[in-house]
C-alpha cells in the first residue's frame, strides 16, 4: 500500500506550486499506482497543472488500478487544463482500472474550494475522476468546481465527448451520501458525433450498476452551447442531465436512487445541430435495454431550475423536470414519489417533434410506472414552452406531468398535479397531444 498522510495532530499544506507537463505519458502529482493508493489529511492549496497531451491527467493520481482512498483532504484554488489528446481528465483521478482487487475510488470528507478544470481532452473529462471502471464513493463532502470543455471549431473527428462535474465515465457503482455540491459543467463547440454532460456523472454503462445519491445538496448550472445551429455540433444527439446525463443498463439488474436530495440548477442547451437532443432537470436519457431488472426510483426530491434549449436544430428533442427520455424494455419499474418540482421547461428552435413534460419528456416499454404525491409546479406560473421555428411539418407532444407515454404496461398517476401556463407554438401541429 502507498498511504500519504499528517503523522502529526494538523493537516500537512503544500502551497503555491505550477506542475507543467513536456511528454503524452500520464502526468500528475502521482502518476500511476497498481497498489491501494491513500491520502489523507492533507491540504493543497493554489496549484496551476497545465498537463498538456497526458494521455491521463490529473492533480493528485493520473491513474490508479486498485483501490483508491481521498479522505479528510482539503484542495483550494485548483486549476488543471489538459489538451487535445488527452484521453482522461479529473482532478483526483485521471483513470480507475480493473487489475484484480480492484475495489474502487472513495472520496469522504473532503472540501472542494474555487476548483477549475479547462480541458479539450478527446473522450472523458470529470471534475474529480475522468474514467473509473471500479465504484465510485463521494460521502460527506463539500465541493465547490467548475469544469469547462471546449474543442476547437476545425476538429470534426467521429468520437463522442463526456463531460460532468465529479465523474466522466463509469461502467461500475456510483454512490453519494450527505454531500454539498456546487458545479458549473460546459462543453462549448465539440465537433463530435455525440456530446454527454451531466452534472455529476456523464455517462453511466455497463451491467450490474447502481446510481445511490441520498441527503444531498446540488446546485449551480450544466451547459452545452455552440454556434447557432452548427452543422458540425454533436451531430447525431446530446444527452444531458443536471445529476447524469445518460445512464444506459447493458445487462443484468440495477437500480438508479435518487433519494431526500435538494437540486437547485439549470440545464441549458443552445446551438446544437443534432438528430437527436435530449435535457432532463436530473438525468438526460436512460435506457435499460438489455436488462432483465431495471428499477429507477426518484424519492423525497425537489428540483428548481431552469431546462431549456434555444436556437438548436433538433429532428426530436425530449425534455423534462426529471428526465428528458426513458426507454426500456423486459421488467423496468420507475417511480416517483414526494417530488416537488418548480421548473420552467423550455424549446426553442428549428425542431420536427418535441415531447415535453412537466417531470418526463418520454417514458416508453416499462412494466410498472408510478407517479404519486408529487407535483410539477411552473416557474412564475409558466412551466412548459415550446416553439418551433422554419418547418411546417411539427409534431408536438406535451403534458404538465409526462409528454409522451407509451407502452407502459401498468401506470399509476394518483395525487399528482401540475400547474402553470403551457404554451405551443410554431408550425403545423401534427400529432399534438
Amino acid at each position: 500500500d502507498f498511504i500519504v498522510t499528517s503523522e502529526g495532530k494538523a493537516a500537512y499544506t503544500l502551497s503555491n506550486g505550477c506542475l507543467i507537463n513536456d511528454s503524452d505519458k500520464s502526468f500528475a502529482l502521482f502518476a500511476n499506482s497498481n497498489t491501494t493508493f491513500g491520502i489523507s489529511r492533507v491540504n493543497f492549496e493554489n496549484f496551476y497543472v497545465d498537463a498538456k497531451s497526458a494521455g491521463n491527467a490529473a492533480f493528485v493520481l493520473a491513474r490508479g488500478d486498485r483501490k483508491v482512498n481521498v479522505e479528510a483532504v482539503s484542495l483550494k484554488n485548483i486549476s488543471l487544463k489538459s489538451d487535445f489528446g488527452s484521453k482522461y481528465t479529473g482532478l483526483l483521478v485521471g483513470a480507475s482500472g480493473t487489475l484484480a482487487g480492484s475495489v474502487g475510488v472513495t472520496v469522504s470528507n473532503v472540501k472542494g474550494d474555487k476548483l477549475l478544470i479547462v480541458s479539450e481532452s478527446t473522450e472523458n473529462v470529470g471534475g474529480l475522476v475522468g474514467y473509473s471502471e471500479t465504484a465510485v464513493s463521494l460521502n460527506q463532502s463539500n465541493i465547490d468546481i467548475e469544469v469547462f470543455r471546449n474543442r476547437a471549431s476545425e476538429i470534426t473527428d467521429g468520437t463522442s465527448s463526456v463531460v460532468a462535474g465529479l465523474v466522466g465515465t463509469s461502467i461500475a457503482r456510483g454512490y453519494g451520501l450527505q454531500d454539498t455540491i456546487s458545479i458549473n459543467v460546459s462543453a462549448v463547440d465539440v465537433h463530435d458525433a455525440s456530446s454527454i454532460v451531466g452534472g455529476l456523472v456523464g455517462f453511466g454503462a455497463g451491467s450490474t450498476m447502481d446510481f445511490v445519491m441520498t441527503k444531498s445538496v446540488v446546485t449551480g448550472s450544466v451547459n452545452v452551447y455552440s454556434k447557432k445551429n452548427d452543422p458540425g455540433y454533436a451531430r447525431e444527439r446530446v444527452l444531458m442531465g443536471g445529476l447524469v446525463g445518460c445512464w444506459s443498463i447493458q445487462s443484468g439488474t440495477s437500480n438508479f436512487n435518487v433519494l431526500e436530495d435538494s437540486v437547485v440548477l439549470d440545464v441549458f442547451l443552445s446551438g446544437a445541430a443534432s438528430k437527436l437532443g435530449y435535457v432532463g432537470g436530473l438525468l438526460g436519457y436512460a435506457d435499460a435495454l438489455g436488462s432483465s431488472d431495471f428499477k429507477m426510483n426518484f424519492e423525497n426530491v425537489s428540483f428548481n431550475g431552469k431546462v431549456y434549449s434555444e436556437d438548436s436544430q433538433l429532428e426530436k428533442v425530449y425534455a423534462g423536470g426529471i428526465l428528458g427520455g426513458f426507454v426500456a424494455s423486459k421488467d423496468a419499474i420507475l417511480s416517483m414519489e414526494s417530488v416537488r418540482i418548480n421548473a420552467l421547461v423550455s424549446n426553442d428552435g428549428l425542431m420536427s417533434n418535441i415531447f415535453m413534460g412537466g417531470m418526463a419528456g418520454l417514458i416508453e416499454d416499462v412494466s410498472d410506472l408510478k407517479i404519486t404525491k408529487s407535483y410539477a409546479w411552473g416557474l412564475d406560473d409558466n412551466l412548459l414552452y415550446a416553439k418551433a421555428s422554419g418547418g411546417t411539418d411539427i409534431s408536438y407532444y406535451v403534458g404538465g406531468i409526462v409528454g409522451f407515454l407509451n407502452k407502459a404496461r401498468s401506470s399509476e398517476i394518483s395525487n399528482a398535479f401540475a400547474r402553470g401556463a403551457i404554451a405551443v407554438y410554431g408550425g403545423k401541429n401534427n400529432g399534438a397531444s
